[in-house]
């Protein structure tokens, strides 16, 4: 009863999905078949709360008992978090040998939400690896699977990536043409964190192009839709960088002491080691700037 309570808060609600299991005083005493799907629905519900999965080793004997079982869809699902278990480990080879795994095995039913978010993964791995090619062919079939889903969420951060990806290979028209298409379904479902990313991304985009007040007007749409602090910042940062390219030197001061301010404050390690930088700002730094 507790299992089927979490499985069914997992996508709407993971946090109160991590709290419905973690209210389980002995899991070791579950049955064998308990325990291994209290294990999957724990990591999941982790994963999903953006919390710290690399101590979960666990997963991987989980894996073991669905190969066993022929359990091919948690088998699939399994291998899934194996992937991301490595991935957040730094294991790039490991995380890509279980996520082919995951799809393999997805493969062998229709669950087509599993298979975007493993084939998006895969572009991930691909696209650390400076595969940016290779990557784009990963993410157009994960927003294909999306798109077929009705998953307009993933779908729309698969066409960002795309654009990413065409950014990296210097095609500013292709990026430009996905990061539009994002900008469409962000916008028509209402993503607010997905409207704010994009439009930093395009205005990126538009300041290497040098049309500088687009870009302005994108980063400050961006701002609006920014969620929370270390968001903002992240505009901020970008924001700072057109204005130094721009030689505005009174808005220059006003975002440099704005960001003084609240550097101490930023929770995201990789926005805190971008501000740490800030009072060293003398040249723009676009390219470091990508969500």
């Amino acid at each position: 009863m507790i299992l089927s309570e979490s499985e069914s808060l997992l996508n709407t609600d993971p946090d109160s999905a991590l709290l419905v299991l973690n209210s389980i005083a002995y899991p070791e005493k579950l049955s064998e078949k308990e325990y291994n799907r209290y294990i999957l629905l724990k990591i999941q519900a982790e994963y999903k709360s953006y919390q710290d999965i690399t101590s979960d080793s666990v997963i991987l004997s989980v894996r073991d008992y669905y190969l066993e079982k022929k359990d091919n869809p948690n088998l699939a699902l399994a291998s899934y978090y194996c992937g991301c278990y490595y991935k957040e480990c730094g294991d790039g080879e490991n995380a890509m040998r279980y996520f082919l795994e995951a799809d393999k095995y997805a493969g062998k039913g229709d669950d087509n939400n599993l298979r975007g978010l493993i084939l998006s993964a895969i572009g991930v791995i691909l696209l650390d690896q400076f595969d940016s090619e290779g990557a784009i062919r990963y993410f157009r079939e994960s927003a294909a699977l999306d798109r077929l889903t009705g998953n307009l969420n993933n779908a729309a951060v698969s066409y960002m990536q795309i654009g990413d990806c065409f950014q990296y290979l210097e095609q500013p028209d292709s990026a430009l043409h996905y990061y539009m298409k994002c900008l469409h379904l962000v916008d028509e479902g209402n993503l607010c964190h997905e409207q704010s990313n994009i439009r930093q991304n395009l205005g990126i985009l538009y300041a290497r192009k040098g049309d500088l007040a687009k870009a302005n007007q994108l980063l400050r749409e961006a701002l609006e839709h920014a969620p929370n602090q270390d968001d903002q910042i992240k505009i901020y940062l970008s924001l700072l960088d057109l204005y130094v390219e721009n030689h505005q030197i009174d808005s220059v001061n006003f975002y440099m002491n704005h960001l003084l301010q609240k550097k101490d404050s930023i929770k995201d390690i990789y926005v805190k080691a971008n501000g740490n930088y800030i009072p060293l700002y003398t040249i723009p730094t676009f390219s470091n700037q990508f969500t």
